[in-house]
């Protein structure tokens, strides 16, 4: 692995992780020989994910060995490319379990369950050869087994989902079992998996719902569409980042039914390769029998956007809310006059 290659996938993975990955030197040249799956640049993209944000583990065995398939997210594959029959499964596992939300799923792409609802979508191998199923299980053992054990102490509210035996397996790895949920494998091989109702015990045990749907339009190509290109500074450096996202914002057509878009970013830059940002167009509810505490100008701009300059205020300070930055009235003002 080169420098330039090293550097770029460091800086992929997030902090939390650093003191796991401390302890391993991966030498990608000498696992990348022939050809294997997922893309290199893709082998560590579920590291991108903060340890204290992950919401389930999803554990998956090893990367889908079919050209155009294994993307680095578990049980996911990219849009355009055939559903998996276990995917399948799962979509139709899910439907049952929740038939009043209606769900859809247009494709295979899992990727909004990563980012938008943190679904950790991690295989205990993280490469594969071509047609070589478990090919390169002896590679990854020690470090995923560790993976799992970090997550355990790191993060003691998240939910471990295991389908099949060999993820049941790793059970002896988690110390929470109260946070674990298991299940036969989701291939159609393996009998019981729909009508297991296990997606109600996932959300019963989380505490929460979560939002399984899948858009319809793959969101690279929404992006591509909107002319926003990519944003190489995003996230660069605090002073640039507002700057930046306001630029992106200029030919920004907002979409009233989606709540969260991303925005591809170069992981060189960025330390990642898509940053979220949620919309967030419901209205307040109006309080019955009491006036209205009286509002600043930036809660009606974000509550009520009337242009697109207000509606890229709303997204500014999301954003800056999401990642922990200050938020500035004289940056308000700038993106306000740039519009």
């Amino acid at each position: 692995m080169n420098m330039s290659e090293s550097s770029i996938l460091c800086k992929m993975i997030d902090k939390s992780w650093q003191p796991l990955f401390d302890q391993y030197d991966f030498d990608l040249d000498d696992i990348y020989t022939g050809e294997v799956y997922p893309p290199r640049e893709q082998v560590f993209r579920v590291f991108e994910m903060p340890v204290h944000k992950i919401r389930i583990v999803l554990l998956g065995q090893d990367p889908y060995h079919g050209p155009n398939q294994a993307h680095g997210l578990s049980f996911s594959v990219p849009t355009g490319t055939s559903i998996p029959p276990s995917l399948l499964n799962i979509y139709k596992e899910l439907k049952r379990c929740f038939p009043d939300r209606n769900y859809e799923f247009p494709s295979g792409n899992l990727e909004e369950w990563f980012y938008r609802e943190k679904i950790f979508l991690c295989n205990t191998s993280l490469t594969v050869e071509k047609g070589k199923a478990g090919s390169h299980m002896e590679i990854w053992k020690d470090f995923t087994d560790e993976v799992i054990q970090f997550i355990d102490k790191h993060n003691p509210s998240c939910v471990f989902l295991l389908l099949g035996n060999f993820a049941k397996s790793k059970s002896s790895l988690i110390t929470k079992k109260n946070r674990i949920v298991t299940e036969v494998h989701p291939s159609p091989l393996a009998r019981g998996f729909v009508g297991s109702g296990v997606f109600e015990r996932v959300e019963k045990v989380l505490g929460s719902p979560v939002n399984w749907s899948i858009e319809e339009e793959d969101l690279s190509d929404k992006l591509s569409r909107m002319n926003l290109g990519s944003p190489k500074n995003l996230t660069k450096m605090d002073e640039d980042i507002d700057e930046t996202l306001c630029n992106k914002l200029q030919n920004l057509t907002l979409d009233p039914t989606k709540k969260v878009i991303y925005l591809d970013c170069d992981p060189a830059v960025c330390g990642q390769s898509k940053i979220a940002v949620t919309l967030d167009y419901s209205q307040p509810k109006p309080i019955e029998q009491k006036p209205k505490p009286k509002r600043t100008r930036l809660q009606q701009m974000c509550e009520e956007p009337q242009t697109i300059g207000e509606e890229a205020v709303k997204i500014y300070v999301e954003y800056s809310k999401e990642n922990n930055l200050p938020i500035k009235v004289e940056d308000i003002n700038d993106i306000l006059t740039s519009m």
